[in-house]
This record gives C-alpha cells, sequence and structure tokens, in this order.
C-alpha cells in the first residue's frame, strides 16, 4: 500500500525560555505587543509536518511517499531522506527560494510560540490524480501549502483513497468555506483542543457540526490522551506518561506517524490511536522531532496484548 504524506518540509530551529510566556503578556495590552524573550539551547534539526509523519512512519518500518516542495538550500534535507528510504519522487525542488523554517520556542510550562518562513511552501507540489495508482493507497493531508491541501482533499476524495485531515498550524490562512468541504472530503479529522477551537470559529459550527461533518473525528489533549469522536460514541486514548520529558515538539506528528502504521495493518482507531500515543512519548524523550529512536517490533506486542 502506498502511504501519502503531504505537508511541509522544513528546517527547525528549536529555543527553550526558562519562564513562562504568560508572565510577559499583559491582559489589557494584547494589542500593543513589544515583548522580548531570551532563549537558550539554539538546534537546527530537519523538521515540517511532512517530514515528521515520514520519520515517525521509518521508524515504523514503512515507505512512506513524500508530497511536497523543498528549496535551493534542499541537499542535507534531501541526503537525510535517501538515507531514511523515503520516496521523494514528488518533491519539488524550488530553486528561487530557501526551503521552509520553523523558529520554535518553548518556555517551562511547555507553551510554545511559533514562527514560520513558508519559503518554498509557497509553491504547490506537482502531485496529480495520474501520479501514482490510488487504488492501494492510504493519505494524510498535514499543513504545508494551501492551494495542495485543497487540491489534495478533492483528489483523494475523488479516488476513493482513505485521507486523514489534519489542518492544524495551517488553520489561520483557511477561510469557511474550503475547511468545510475538506474536512466533509475526508474521512478523519484531526486536531487539538485549540485547534479544534479555531476549527469551530473558522466555520461558524458546533463541535456536534464537526463531528457531524468530519464523520470521524480525533481530538488531542497532551497530557490528558486524545478522544475519538464516532458514530455518535466518545472513545478515549491514554496518554503515555513519562518522566523525562525534553522538547514536546513534533508530538503530534509522531502521533499521527502511529496512528497510520496501524490503519495500514487494519487496525481499528482506538488500537491505532494507542500506538500514535506510544510514540509521540518516545518522540518527546528527545530534542527535536525527529531524532528518537523506535521500532514497531518494540511496541507491537504491547498494542496487540491489549
Amino acid at each position: 500500500m502506498k502511504i501519502l504524506v503531504s505537508g511541509s518540509l522544513a528546517y527547525d530551529r528549536i529555543m527553550d525560555y526558562g519562564g513562562i510566556f504568560g508572565d510577559h503578556l499583559l491582559p489589557d495590552k494584547l494589542d500593543d505587543i513589544n515583548v522580548s524573550f531570551t532563549v537558550d539551547n539554539l538546534t537546527e534539526n530537519f523538521g515540517g509536518t511532512a517530514g515528521n509523519i515520514a520519520y515517525a512512519l521509518h521508524c515504523m518500518g514503512e515507505t512512506p511517499v513524500l508530497l511536497g516542495t523543498l528549496g535551493y538550500d534542499h541537499y542535507r534535507y534531501s541526503d537525510r531522506l535517501k538515507e531514511l528510504n523515503i520516496d521523494t519522487e514528488f518533491v519539488k525542488i524550488i530553486e528561487s527560494d530557501a526551503t521552509s523554517s520553523g523558529f520554535v520556542t518553548t518556555d517551562s510550562q511547555d507553551n510554545q510560540i511559533t514562527a514560520f518562513n513558508l519559503g518554498a511552501m509557497k509553491y504547490e507540489c506537482d502531485f496529480t490524480d495520474e501520479s501514482l495508482d490510488l487504488s492501494e493507497a492510504m493519505a494524510i493531508i498535514a499543513p504545508g501549502n494551501i492551494q495542495d491541501m485543497v487540491r489534495l482533499s478533492q483528489i483523494y476524495h475523488d479516488n476513493n483513497v482513505y485521507s486523514i485531515f489534519d489542518p492544524s498550524q495551517s488553520l489561520p490562512i483557511w477561510n469557511g468555506e474550503d475547511l468545510r468541504t475538506a474536512i466533509s472530503q475526508n474521512d478523519v479529522t484531526i486536531s487539538n483542543l485549540y485547534e479544534l477551537s479555531l476549527i469551530e470559529s473558522i466555520t461558524n459550527l458546533s463541535k456536534a457540526d464537526i463531528i457531524e461533518l468530519a464523520g470521524t473525528l480525533i481530538t488531542t489533549m497532551g497530557n490528558e490522551g486524545s478522544k475519538i469522536f464516532q458514530n455518535g460514541n466518545i472513545t478515549h486514548i491514554d496518554c503515555i506518561h513519562v518522566e523525562n520529558v525534553i522538547d514536546p515538539t513534533g508530538a503530534g506528528d509522531s502521533y499521527r506517524g502511529g496512528l497510520l502504521k496501524g490503519l495500514i495493518l487494519g487496525w481499528n482507531l482506538e488500537k491505532s490511536c494507542q500506538l500514535g500515543a506510544i510514540v509521540a512519548s518516545r518522540a518527546v524523550c528527545s530534542r527535536g522531532t525527529q531524532n528518537y529512536s523506535i521500532s514497531f517490533e518494540e511496541v507491537s506486542d504491547v498494542i496487540c496484548d491489549n
């Protein structure tokens, strides 16, 4: 089965702030913010939503197909993807722009502020419904080029490809009509609690309406685990608690990689989300979004015994 992973490919610059962001944001001055945070431990890592999900799938023994763009400074990332045996046939190189860059700062309470330079992500990838035989494919549409997200939702819907829609960081640039259409065209919509509130605001729909429109909604809740809303039922998935959390950046993407692995195996959503939670718990124990180590063999017995 082909696993199509679309979204951003980026170099992440990750930083730590020893205090709490909220201590420096005055409620009566939120329309006039001028604040600087002194950060520590600047590191550069391979990232982007598509890259992170593909890495998680690689750890699970899969060979995903990436759909996205890289810039003129792509060589290090291209070499890494080749080493990981990740299919880059549909990664388009934009010679006129730099690879997308994320600047992520995390405070002492794991709150995050992210700035993102679109760079090459301003351009669409070249994937069409004639690029591959889609009869045996599964897909996830992660935050990336907005035109790609809209277009791929339509392609997968028209070709009966089982697809997960993950608008998350891209939500501020969606309009209500396009977002409602994309949610309806995909089989599963996934977001965290804050992003779900944004979806409600952008679409002018209640959570119940969004669940009905999506068919299946997965909501991740950090340390409180995640929930599956499907067919009028709510299934809670426990978080895997770890003692040595180092960096929460990319935990959601690793969760999605584990989720996809379970679905590829024919597991139900509950079992697949449990695998996602395990992969995410490993990801937060290392700095950066693609620096953890885990294999399907390590965790399959735990899941299969449940």
